[in-house]
């Protein structure tokens, strides 16, 4: 009974170190930089500049083929008038205890999408532009990943946060394609 006991409480103690997908588990104990609520940008937005103020941010489930992902972000723009969106949208991660997790995230073409570059698209009230986030896919086993998705529509502006368990690891590089409709980014 007290082997057994014992093996039961291993097996418990196991499943605490590592979560579903076998990634670290979160430690109350770890150190590291929070996540910033906005990355460091050069001047502020124009003012006719689509920002969380007159627009918002939609972020769906990712998306796999041969060992590559996609996640698309859309942005909309909910105000009475017109916005600009020029460029391309600023991506952080978190990790599982809540810190800013290393990834290089590079401006330009994924496997997975295209990137046309950077040009002004001006959004009336309804109007929808998305942007293809792209990475190869990563184990997680034992590793920080990502657990929280940032986005701001550009760098600088105020970022939006999304609780999802991602293949992001420590390290990894990610590509972002510019703003561009809707249409045209997601096929």
């Amino acid at each position: 009974a007290a082997t057994q006991a014992q093996l039961s409480e291993d097996e418990a103690s196991a499943a605490q170190q590592v979560e579903l997908d076998g990634a670290a588990a979160p430690d109350p104990e770890a150190t590291g930089d929070p996540v910033p609520t906005a990355a460091s940008a050069q001047g502020s937005p124009p003012e006719d500049a689509c920002t969380s103020q007159n627009s918002t941010l939609m972020l769906p489930r990712e998306d796999a083929a041969t060992g590559h992902r996609v996640q698309y972000v859309t942005l909309v723009n909910v105000s009475d008038g017109p916005c600009v969106v020029d460029g391309y949208p600023d991506v952080a991660y978190g990790d599982q205890n809540g810190h800013l997790l290393d990834v290089t995230v590079a401006e330009g073409s994924s496997f997975m999408a295209q990137d046309a570059g950077a040009t002004p698209l001006a959004l009336q009230p309804g109007d929808a532009v998305s942007a293809a986030i792209g990475w190869d896919a990563n184990s997680v086993h034992g590793l920080l990943a990502a657990r929280t998705v940032w986005v701001a529509v550009a760098p600088g502006q105020e970022r939006s946060s999304w609780s999802m368990p991602l293949d992001i690891v420590s390290g990894s590089v990610v590509h972002i394609t510019a703003w561009e409709p809707r249409d045209a980014a997601q096929g």
